[in-house]
């Protein structure tokens, strides 16, 4: 069974698998800051401060609702990511504006295959946060799946 609905360009639902396309703006993904150091993205995500090197940080509010998104999904754990735009974690894509402020453009949850490390989704018990609307920036919301064992109408503030 499939439902579809626009927002601000395509969105897919079925049983497993949520996908949001909203377009406005490119991003790019945030790769290491240094050529001599890996990237995140393969080793580990970093921690520390909010501010890297250069001065960027995230945005305050788009950082509390992803921790809202990622409690909503079964990883209450995400709270102790001190920035999530900085650590560079899988399944979380941020660029940066003209004043070196992170948003958070793509967010992905569930595993599609072993080679994938995006945040794993709690099946019986996740639902899509309201949380989302709070991400401005937003282009990409990918759950692959999260919702299998509690199917849930799109909620009214997607629409």
């Amino acid at each position: 069974m499939a439902f579809f609905l626009p927002l601000h360009g395509v969105a897919f639902f079925t049983i497993t698998l949520l996908y949001f396309h909203i377009p406005s703006l490119a991003f790019t993904l945030i790769m290491s800051d240094s050529a001599t150091t890996p990237s995140a993205l393969v080793d580990a995500p970093q921690t520390g401060f909010t501010m890297t090197k250069n001065g960027a940080r995230t945005d305050t509010r788009e950082q509390e609702a992803v921790y809202d998104i990622m409690r909503a999904t079964g990883n209450s754990w995400a709270t102790q990511i001190p920035d999530v735009c900085q650590g560079r974690w899988h399944g979380i894509e941020c660029m940066p504006d003209k004043d070196n402020i992170y948003h958070v453009v793509s967010l992905s949850f569930g595993a599609l295959s072993d080679d994938t490390a995006f945040p794993m989704c709690n099946p019986t018990r996740s639902y899509i946060s309201e949380s989302i609307t709070k991400l401005p920036y937003l282009r990409t919301l990918f759950f692959y799946r999260c919702l299998t064992y509690s199917p849930q109408p799109i909620p009214s503030f997607l629409s």
